[in-house]
């Protein structure tokens, strides 16, 4: 009996799943060419590619934190297809990273 009650949450859960296919990552991040787990700069293309890998089609939305000055953060290289870091440089300003990010 606990056996089908058990498939049964699951099967409901797996649809409920499918019926919503959607997620919120919180603090995402993408692992890099050199092996680190980073934060990775909003743009159209790493929300993408970022949804993507997770089997998703698109982004629908997210929140957005400031990176640092003279730091790196991980950027979506389309022509190799991998994660790669990439300098913010030192302008004085937000280098907006995702804090948050919602895909469907």
């Amino acid at each position: 009996m606990k056996k089908i009650m058990l498939l049964s949450l699951l099967s409901a859960l797996s649809l409920n799943v499918l019926a919503t296919g959607s997620a919120t990552f919180n603090g995402p991040t993408v692992t890099t060419t050199n092996g680190t787990s980073s934060k990775f700069f909003v743009d159209a293309a790493n929300g993408h590619y970022f949804c993507q890998a997770y089997g998703f089609s698109q982004v629908t939305g997210g929140t957005i934190t400031c990176g640092e000055d003279e730091d790196e953060y991980a950027a979506h290289d389309f022509n190799s297809g991998d994660w790669v870091m990439k300098s913010t440089g030192s302008k004085n300003q937000c280098y907006p990273l995702y804090q948050s990010i919602s895909c469907n």
